[in-house]
């Protein structure tokens, strides 16, 4: 090479003249580099029989540029045009038509694995390797320490994972350093530059050299890959390889060309005529690193090693390059590795270079001023940087949960139509800032559920100002993680489809009209079957717990085979509660994780208890009782119980094939051959799965895959953690051409569309940590030890990528990342390249950074309805208004609400009441009135799935255990058996853990039951009461009914765990009264024995009792016309304060003991039920219902039982 300084020839298409050699387009816009293209292929078409080839870097670049070209090609006038005759390929693609291999590459990553993994095998233990023996657990055993060998099994567990990571640097040493390669398969073992390598990478050249072996038996090939790339160049460039290619090729799009790629690129331009068209962002940049010293006079400075040939475009390390030093603007000094490093490469590719197509538009807004800078490679520019400005915040990344807001001692006022703002309420503390646009905006978040809320604002307003102008297919969403934001992405954009909508038209949000392409698809998102796959290796090969279980059994295609639908799920899980399954099959199960000895909350025993509350009820006598049946299946269940048993049998005999305790699976210390694997797997999903006749295409499909996988394998074996490993791998989500550009707004990783423009860019979760990619380098891969420019980075490629999306961006640029946590408000920096970009477009604005938007933690936060909202424009929510409206009235003692009623609402004739529906409205007149009157029922929220097994026991819990326990004691059996059942039932936490919950039942229940059974005791009875209460209807209207057990002679008795209070005092009293007027002959009396003592109440006469009754059923009548606020302990507490003050004359104590009751003191307090909260809202105070029922008629209730209370 020449190392004189070049001149660039002028462009020979313009000659008319076809040429071989390469041809270098570069701009900043790639739709100069579009259209550059299309007049090429316009003016000096190929031959009318031949196709064009394109080689693209992404399938989204590819459906771009086709759309472009359709403009332009073919059209007579205006845009009308055809894209035809058009070839595009991958750079995968065309590597394997030059080498003549295309998807089944025996050298690519995906199936380099195998031979690696043999490799490995026969190497573990050798001299040179003890390293990865020891990292793989390999060695041989020592002693027999239980830790030291579930430690080695977790070893041996990521072979697969190791042996994959592996062929991946061999994959990618190919990529960017074959040299490398090549000096190894000599029997060196150098970096591919001359240096010998680190001590600890030794052992990468001898496994290369077997895998080397490996694979060419296995293939019967005769040449590695570094000899099929030499071979391939070599004759590329003497003509001795036959070449089916046209005589003109474009690559189109790249930032980054691998040394392979590069040496082939090379040699097809000596026979070829090859362009390319590179998308670059600074003009200004490519000049000033063309006048780095590329000639004769500084060659010496760009030398890497001196027996290199000597020319000044020989590699160097990346630590010798100083082009980073001529870029003047800091983005292209941070961000813009890879095209300088790009620029440097190309030399050595001896190209024609040409000028650049055209410069992008001058600045207008903050956006268009830093590309302007980026463009021309300077140093950020304000359009007034002199003009003082004062910054309310500063450039600071504060939570908002920790700014107050100050409204001056009044609330801020909200805007009564979400998504317009204030226009005129410019705040006049602050200097206006040199650009008033939104065109770059960046947006701190809570966490990212909080992201997506945001994004959906962002894009509602991107479509509302553009009006018209801006449609869905002119945005493009880019995230770094695509599959942890693809689940809050459908939920927040779920009502798609406008039709669809059940909701009223103004309450929908404007966003959930948008539809989003998710353009990264795995094959599970559009074949659940491989999703089912998943799922059950995850399960079998996991802890399986009682969530991951119920997850399986709720997925679409079990639910078709098995015939579940939401109502039989929704009793499955409640039975799985019931059973306090956590996880684990059984007890040799929990083996595998160093616990040993317990079966405790395992699904074996959860399951024969589910068997047996199909045969018998909970509360059964009798040696079957024991086995503490699952209670309420009921005849209606059986099925489902059923169906329930057989796919948990199925997925038994799934776990016990790869325990090696089943059939289908032969195991070898557990390895067995990949082929078995899948056959095994495709009998799993055949067994649990089901498909519409529609679908059946997708067993087909899910079937092919692993036959596929199992071909490439051969006869490997591997373990069931290396098959999860592997199929996660190779069915993650991947961009395919027909998911971007459909009209809707795309949503994509980085990759897919870099560089392609919209006209507004949004980025994603630009999270500390999260990006850029691979915080922590890859300590075996020996490019990272010592890197040369042009070789591939993944933190630099990021960097770049970011780059490139500000670039892309034609009017809006939106960067969206979390700045605070969501659960503490604790602050969070932006992503160090966001970090950078934040920092330019402040300098950018002149100290200005109003660009940045604080988002507080809700969204109905009333900030966003202010004029100091941090959306641009306001917030389109209607819900989220109503949300901040109430929010204001709490917070600023607003006027309350509309009272629940307006009025009594019309008296319902009663002809009927039981024991339990007074009883039920004594304990709760709210949750009475709005159940039985109006038919509301306030859900109550649900706590999720507790896969932990516990390890100790809170006050509920105690609780529970403790009443069923008493009254299975009450009803004859003995302490020893019920807590046989209760261990059976794994109540308590496992081992010595529960023996302390276990001691303080056991010695309550013997306190409460000492007298359970007397010597002098007759057999306890159960009485039917039937009795005819005066009603609205006249004497004998009203038919009261019910049962009364538990009666001793003359006595009720009342057992319960918890302390006697109003509760336990108002039904014991109801059924007391009820026994007395049913046996008018009889003296009847009550004692409720609880904890911390006995409580015992008088009977009245059987008239006094009638009548009493008969009040409390007209009470209850009247608490279906009005919720009657007597609840039972704050009225309890009233009356008795009542008394106080009527012995001591102090009016100061009528409400004292009541209003503890109801605002909580040490416990919460009544008005925190949720049905009080329905009807009086959150936090009433004790005046709210003081009359509205408490002062009327609390005595009417509870002076009775108070008056015929005596001490037990």
């Amino acid at each position: 090479m020449d190392p004189r300084p070049r001149v660039w020839p002028a462009d020979p298409r313009l000659a008319g003249d076809r040429v071989t050699g390469i041809h270098v387009h570069r701009s900043d816009r790639p739709q100069e580099l579009a259209a550059g293209l299309a007049t090429m292929l316009a003016d000096n078409p190929a031959d009318v029989f031949s196709s064009e080839v394109v080689v693209v870097p992404a399938r989204g670049v590819e459906r771009w540029l086709t759309q472009q070209l359709s403009h332009t090609l073919g059209s007579v006038a205006g845009d009308d045009g055809i894209c035809a005759g058009l070839e595009i390929l991958t750079p995968s693609s065309l590597v394997g038509l030059l080498l003549d291999r295309d998807r089944d590459d025996p050298w690519s990553a995906d199936r380099l694995v195998w031979p690696t993994l043999d490799a490995i095998d026969e190497l573990c233990g050798t001299p040179g390797f003890e390293a990865i023996t020891r990292h793989l657990g390999a060695g041989p055993e020592i002693v027999a320490d239980p830790a030291a060998e579930w430690d080695r099994k977790a070893r041996r567990a990521r072979r697969y994972v190791v042996a994959r990571r592996i062929a991946g640097l061999f994959a990618a040493y190919h990529r960017d350093r074959p040299q490398m390669l090549g000096e190894w398969e000599s029997g060196s073992s150098t970096d591919g530059y001359g240096l010998s390598l680190a001590d600890d990478l030794m052992w990468q050249p001898p496994l290369w050299r077997r895998v080397v072996e490996l694979t060419l038996d296995a293939h019967g090939l005769d040449e590695s890959v570094t000899g099929r790339h030499q071979r391939v160049v070599a004759g590329l460039r003497d003509g001795s390889l036959p070449l089916e290619l046209p005589e003109r090729l474009s690559f189109f799009g790249y930032t980054r060309l691998a040394r392979a790629e590069r040496e082939l690129i090379h040699a097809l331009g000596s026979r070829r005529e090859l362009h390319l068209w590179l998308p670059h962002p600074s003009p200004a940049l490519w000049d000033a690193i063309g006048s780095l010293g590329f000639g004769a006079s500084d060659s010496s400075r760009w030398l890497s090693r001196t027996d290199e040939l000597a020319n000044p475009y020989a590699p160097k390390p990346r630590s010798e390059d100083e082009t980073a030093l001529v870029a003047e603007n800091p983005l292209l000094a941070t961000l813009g590795r890879d095209v300088r490093e790009l620029q440097q490469t190309l030399v050595s590719m001896e190209p024609v270079v040409h000028e650049p197509l055209s410069s992008g538009s001058s600045a207008g807004s903050r956006l268009a001023s830093m590309q302007a800078d980026v463009r021309g490679n300077t140093a950020p520019t304000s359009v007034l940087r002199d003009a003082p400005v004062v910054s309310a915040r500063g450039t600071s990344f504060v939570s908002p949960a920790a700014q107050p807001v100050e409204h001056g001692g009044h609330a801020p006022t909200l805007l009564v139509e979400p998504g317009r703002g204030d226009e005129g309420a410019a705040s006049s503390a602050e200097t206006k800032a040199p650009f008033t646009d939104n065109s770059f905006q960046v947006h701190s978040c809570h966490g990212r559920p909080r992201q997506v809320e945001v994004l959906r604002e962002v894009l509602t307003w991107l479509l509302a100002e553009g009006k018209g102008a801006l449609q869905p297919r002119d945005i493009l969403v880019m995230c770094p993680d695509i599959e942890a934001f693809a689940p809050l992405l459908r939920a927040t954009f779920g009502l798609s489809n406008v039709s669809s909508i059940t909701v009223p038209d103004h309450d929908v949000h404007p966003g959930q009209r948008l539809r989003l392409q998710l353009a990264d698809r795995s094959p599970g998102a559009t074949n659940p079957l491989f999703d089912l796959a998943r799922r059950v290796v995850a399960i079998v090969a996991g802890r399986m717990t009682a969530s991951e279980v119920l997850d399986l059994a709720g997925h679409e295609s079990v639910r078709r085979r098995f015939g579940f639908d939401d109502d039989s799920l929704s009793r499955i899980a409640a039975w799985v509660e019931d059973a306090d399954v956590r996880w684990g099959f059984d007890e040799l199960h929990r083996r595998e994780y160093g616990l040993r000895g317990f079966d405790a909350h395992t699904w074996t025993p959860a399951l024969d208890r589910i068997a047996l509350g199909v045969a018998i009820s909970a509360d059964a006598d009798g040696p079957d009782a024991i086995g503490a049946p699952v209670d309420d299946i009921g005849s209606r269940d059986i099925e489902v119980a059923g169906r329930f048993l057989e796919l948990m049998e199925r997925i038994k005999r799934a776990a016990d094939d790869v325990r090696g305790r089943g059939e289908h699976l032969t195991s070898t210390d557990g390895n067995v051959q990949t082929a078995q694997w899948m056959n095994w797997l495709k009998d799993i999903v055949h067994g649990l799965a089901d498909v519409p006749l529609d679908d059946r295409w997708q067993l087909s499909q899910i079937d092919r895959e692993l036959d596929i996988i199992a071909a490439s394998a051969g006869e490997v074996p591997l373990r069931l953690s290396d098959i999860r490993t592997l199929l996660d791998q190779r069915w993650a989500g991947r961009p395919t051409r027909a998911n971007f550009r459909t009209g809707a707004i795309t949503v994509c990783s980085m990759v897919p569309m870099r560089s392609v423009p919209h006209k507004a860019v949004v980025v994603l979760g630009l999270d500390d940590g999260v990006y850029p990619r691979s915080p922590v380098v890859d300590g075996d891969d020996v490019l990272a030890r010592r890197p040369f420019v042009g070789e591939r980075d993944p933190r630099s490629e990021d960097r770049q990528l970011l780059l490139d999306a500000v670039m892309a961006a034609d009017d809006y640029f939106v960067a969206i990342y979390s700045g605070a946590n969501e659960h503490n408000g604790a602050r969070r920096p932006p992503a160090v390249p966001l970090q950078e970009l934040i920092a330019v477009a402040t300098r950018t604005g002149g100290g200005d950074d109003s660009f940045v938007h604080l988002h507080p933690l809700q969204a109905f936060d009333e900030r966003n309805f202010t004029a100091a909202s941090p959306l641009p424009g306001g917030t389109f929510d209607r819900s989220a208004l109503a949300g901040a409206k109430a929010l204001r009235r709490f917070r600023h003692d607003q006027p309350p609400q509309a009272p629940f009623l307006s009025g009594l609402l019309p008296a319902r004739p009663v002809d009927a009441v039981t024991i339990d529906e007074l009883t039920g409205f004594l304990h709760n007149p709210a949750r009475d009135f709005l159940r039985s009157r109006l038919g509301i029922f306030v859900p109550r929220e649900v706590d999720p799935v507790d896969d932990a097994v516990p390890i100790a026991l809170d006050g509920l819990q105690t609780w529970a255990i403790g009443e069923r326990m008493l009254q299975q004691m009450v009803q004859g059996a003995t302490l020893d058996e019920v807590m046989q059942r209760e261990n059976r039932r794994s109540s308590f936490p496992p081992g010595a853990l529960g023996d302390k919950a276990r001691k303080d039942v056991q010695g309550e229940l013997a306190t409460i039951t000492k007298h359970l059974h007397r010597p002098d005791d007759v057999p306890p009875r159960s009485v039917d009461v039937r009795l005819d209460l005066p009603g609205t209807g006249g004497p004998g209207s009203v038919r009261f009914t019910g049962v009364v057990g538990g009666v001793h002679g003359d006595e009720l008795r009342v057992h319960t765990f918890s302390r006697i209070g109003p509760k336990q005092l108002i039904s014991g009293w109801v059924r007391l009264l009820a026994l007395a007027a049913v046996e008018p002959d009889r003296t009847h009396h009550a004692t409720l024995h609880g904890k911390r003592g006995s409580v015992r109440l008088r009977s009245p006469g059987a008239q006094e009792a009638s009548t009493l009754l008969a009040d409390l059923v007209e009470l209850r009548g009247k608490g279906l016309q009005y919720p009657m606020t007597v609840p039972p302990r704050t009225a309890h507490a009233f009356v008795r304060g009542n008394r106080v003050k009527l012995l001591n004359g102090d009016d100061s104590l009528l409400l004292h003991f009541a209003s503890t009751e109801w605002e909580g003191d040490k416990i919460p307090g009544e008005n925190t039920d949720p049905y009080w909260v329905k009807i009086l809202g959150r936090g009433a105070p004790i005046q709210q219902i003081e009359m509205l029922g408490l002062r009327q008629f609390s005595a009417r209730i509870w002076l009775p039982v108070l008056t015929h209370q005596e001490d037990a």
